[in-house]
């Protein structure tokens, strides 16, 4: 269950318009990524744009599944399949935006955090970034992306693995 604390820090670095960086540790089979994205996204009602480390495939079914309810992703049964689908339309209903940053440098994280901000024409400007598993070799650039959050004013959430 993600702490109410951490929710309202996201939510008031947004509020008061503060680039803030805020870091989370993750383990493996955490589904804490895809617990911030819908508690905000749908509750709090803030369009998102997530920078993952998953290929767009994998990060988009275990998300479609999160928001499904179904803990197994190895079988889905009859009764799931509705469940698939409202989660893929109500995911869709939304302002996410998801983009695969596997391996990428510094400036390629970047321009995706600059390509999302340009998406206003189709989408809301997000209201806060996830950048999901970055790994340990990555954080150097954590100076870097607190410098640009505070440019851009939209708080980025890093998990960390």
């Amino acid at each position: 269950m993600l702490k109410l604390d951490l929710l309202n820090k996201i939510k008031n670095a947004n509020e008061n318009s503060r680039g803030d960086i805020i870091v989370v540790t993750k383990n493996k089979r955490d589904d804490l990524v895809f617990e911030i994205i819908w508690k905000l996204t749908v509750t709090a009602k803030m369009p998102v744009a997530i920078l993952t480390q998953a290929t767009l495939k994998k990060f988009t079914k275990n998300l479609v599944f999160y928001v499904a309810g179904i803990k197994n992703e190895f079988s889905v049964s009859k009764s799931d399949w509705p469940k698939l689908t409202k989660a893929a339309e109500d995911l869709s209903a939304l302002g996410i935006d998801i983009y695969n940053v596997r391996g990428s440098t510094w400036l390629n994280i970047k321009n995706k955090i600059n390509q999302s901000l340009g998406l206003a024409t189709s989408h809301p400007r997000p209201n806060y970034i996830v950048i999901d598993g970055l790994e340990n070799q990555r954080l150097s650039v954590l100076g870097k992306l607190r410098k640009l959050a505070k440019e851009i004013k939209i708080p980025i959430v890093v998990i960390a693995k």
